[in-house]
């Protein structure tokens, strides 16, 4: 452990530049008082594990989507499922690979090396030192003593601004496994050092996780390592809300480094939405309670779906790399120089004075009024209201009788009550987001006009529902085409916007346009549906707002958008340079997947060889359109051992040859 005083005198010095830039940022002065930041990542987190247990078994989780703003939807690196890449990441405001990538791609012990490999990484642990502010790092894996390595007083910068505070960015560094022991540690330490940025690392989901699956019901040994962890948060609540210093002047933002596939011991596959959806809440003095992210940064962010769009996007998802600086934000500091995510500190965290968000969720702040079933041609008396799952399923082959629609209603949401949208309110913006668990050929929102429960069959509906203009709208709110896996995000604007002008609310009927159904989870399952209701009390005086907007069919390049069954380009065009970006995982045991970006339209030769020249196999020889693409790797009949991948891109600038270590084991 290392502890470095500050001078007084360092305060004093830049007291006045530190107010002048609190007075200067408008998001900022919206804000209370912040005068000490705490990031915890949570290793392994999946948000819909929180969902499963419920308020009653993680209240702590629950307090930071009561009083916080938040989403469940938020996103890893495009190109890295993996813990240090990722917590890199969460530090430096960078992705991981690229022109302003950190370039550490490494996930194991990294012995004495650290992050200036090339050039000098900055962190947010380099902008809080160097304005005179205390730093602490409490990690529960060894190998985060990556980042002692790299900003101690060997490796770490020299101090450019004000009074020369050293090259040692963080003041206090804490490792063990132990995770009661690292927070009690923490809690004793925190009462007294008030750092003013702190990052505290929770192991155990992630190691859980490995061990035994990240399993979503309540009794699984990973749900209940989660549960473990909320305990421990209900202690640094309470040494917050309780130590003067740090009651009512502390921000804590909590996210992950990466989820986990339910049924499998893994999160190495970036095509899996388990593995790159992670949660990201802010809690704190001045932070709009219960709103949501995305709600808040409409502007500016965009709600990804089931997807991972790549960096390229006008509006981007929200990622882990805008931890860095949104906490300097908060603490009225400047960004990480170099840094990417929220480089402008733009991400809002509260909403204006004339707008309100809601969400609506089973649990969530004490809302009990989801209702919802599906009902089957083929199964015409039987009632399916507490099934886990809801179907959306067309008839296929259309002879077969297997239709499957469903029905879901958020009751009581309108009103006068607190909590409740009030009647004649105008509605900006609504959003419907369903956990889909099987992908499918998607559905139709269509607006309910006759009442039902979760007892309906088909018969009790007369032979199903009919979009006709009686028992449902014939005009769909909402489609969706292909679902993926993952948060689906449905705009249903139109609809609140009738029931907030006095149409009575009986939900949505939302029926198949075609057959390979898909399923998301109902009220009763591990995620249930959410409405995220965006209002303003009274409607501007000329503005409309009857748009529909299809998520699914949005054009945006990503992950899923793959062509053939092994190569998957992932943005379009881009002022790139030829770059092979090597593999992930590595080490790998079964499939890994290589990426690489070309600046312009070039062939490409991406072959595998031994370290001793021996060629094992080629996976691409043919022409790429510019951008970045990813070429997945299953090996055939090769022994476990280390692997040269051979890149060369030919085109009008010249030939580029790169090669990247693998390891196969």
């Amino acid at each position: 452990m290392k502890n470095t005083t500050k001078s007084l005198l360092s305060l004093f010095v830049l007291l006045a530049s530190i107010l002048s830039n609190a007075q200067a940022s408008n998001e900022t002065s919206e804000v209370s008082k912040i005068d000490h930041v705490l990031h915890i990542s949570v290793d392994g987190l999946r948000p819909d594990v929180l969902t499963s247990l419920g308020a009653q078994n993680v209240p702590n989780f629950f307090r930071f989507r009561t009083e916080g703003a938040w989403t469940d939807n938020a996103r890893t690196d495009v190109l890295n499922t993996s813990t240090i890449p990722g917590h890199t990441s969460h530090i430096t405001g960078r992705p991981v690979f690229g022109d302003q990538g950190h370039g550490f791609w490494w996930n194991s012990d990294p012995g004495p090396f650290t992050l200036h490999s090339q050039t000098y990484i900055a962190s947010v642990f380099d902008v809080v030192h160097d304005h005179g502010f205390s730093t602490a790092l409490y990690a529960g894996k060894s190998k985060f003593i990556l980042y002692e390595n790299s900003y101690d007083a060997d490796s770490g910068a020299a101090d450019g601004i004000g009074v020369d505070n050293g090259r040692d960015k963080i003041d206090t560094y804490v490792n063990t496994s132990d995770m009661q022991a690292l927070a009690s540690t923490f809690i004793e330490d925190y009462k007294t050092q008030q750092y003013t940025y702190a990052f505290f690392h929770f192991r155990n989901p992630d190691g859980q996780g490995h061990s035994t699956g990240w399993e979503l019901n309540t009794i699984s040994a990973y749900a209940q390592k989660v549960a473990e962890i909320d305990a421990l948060l209900g202690r640094f609540f309470q040494v917050i809300e309780t130590t003067p210093g740090l009651a009512g002047r502390t921000a804590i933002i909590l996210t992950a480094d990466h989820g986990g596939e339910e049924g499998k011991k893994n999160h190495g596959n970036l095509f899996d939405p388990d593995n790159y959806t992670i949660p990201f809440y802010v809690w704190g003095p001045g932070i709009t309670p219960g709103a949501d992210l995305y709600a808040l940064n409409t502007d500016i962010r965009k709600d990804p779906g089931t997807r991972q769009p790549t960096d390229d996007g006008s509006l981007l998802p929200i990622r882990y790399g805008e931890v860095a600086n949104l906490a300097l934000n908060l603490l009225a500091l400047p960004s990480v120089p170099g840094s990417v995510y929220n480089a402008d500190q733009s991400l809002k965290v509260t909403s204006s004075q004339n707008n309100t968000i809601l969400v609506f969720q089973q649990g969530l702040n004490q809302y009990r009024g989801t209702v919802d079933t599906y009902v089957r041609r083929h199964e015409r008396n039987s009632s399916y209201g507490s099934r886990g799952t809801l179907l959306v399923d067309d008839a296929d082959p259309w002879w077969s009788g297997r239709d499957n629609q469903s029905l879901l209603r958020f009751q009581n949401i309108i009103g006068s009550a607190q909590g409740q949208i009030p009647n004649d309110a105008s509605i900006q913006k609504a959003t419907l987001q369903v956990r889909v668990v099987n992908e499918g050929k998607g559905g139709r929102f269509h607006r309910m006009l006759t009442s039902w429960d979760e007892n309906e069959t088909w018969n009790t509906l007369n032979n199903g529902i009919s979009a006709n203009d009686q028992e449902a709208i014939s005009q769909p709110d909402s489609e969706v085409s292909t679902v993926k896996k993952g948060m689906l995000s449905i705009d249903v604007t139109t609809s609140l916007q009738a029931w907030a002008k006095g149409q009575t609310n009986y939900g949505w009927a939302i029926l198949p346009t075609r057959g390979n159904g898909w399923d998301f989870y109902s009220s009763e399952g591990f995620m249930a549906p959410r409405l995220i209701v965006s209002y303003a009390d009274q409607a501007p005086e000329s503005k409309t707002n009857t748009s529909i907007v299809d998520l699914q069919n949005t054009k945006i390049s990503t992950l899923e958008d793959s062509k053939t069954k092994n190569e998957d380009p992932i943005t379009s065009s881009n002022d790139i340079k030829p770059l092979l970006w090597g593999n992930f995982p590595n080490p790998f045991t079964d499939t890994t997947t290589i990426g690489f970006s070309i600046p312009e339209k070039q062939q490409v030769t991406v072959s595998i060889y031994t370290t001793q020249g021996q060629f094992v196999a080629t996976l691409a020889n043919k022409t790429f359109e510019a951008g970045r693409h990813l070429i997945r790797y299953t090996p055939k009949n090769i022994r476990q051992g280390m692997y040269i991948v051979k890149f060369v891109a030919k085109g009008t600038k010249g030939t580029t040859e790169q090669t990247k270590k693998m390891i196969f084991k």
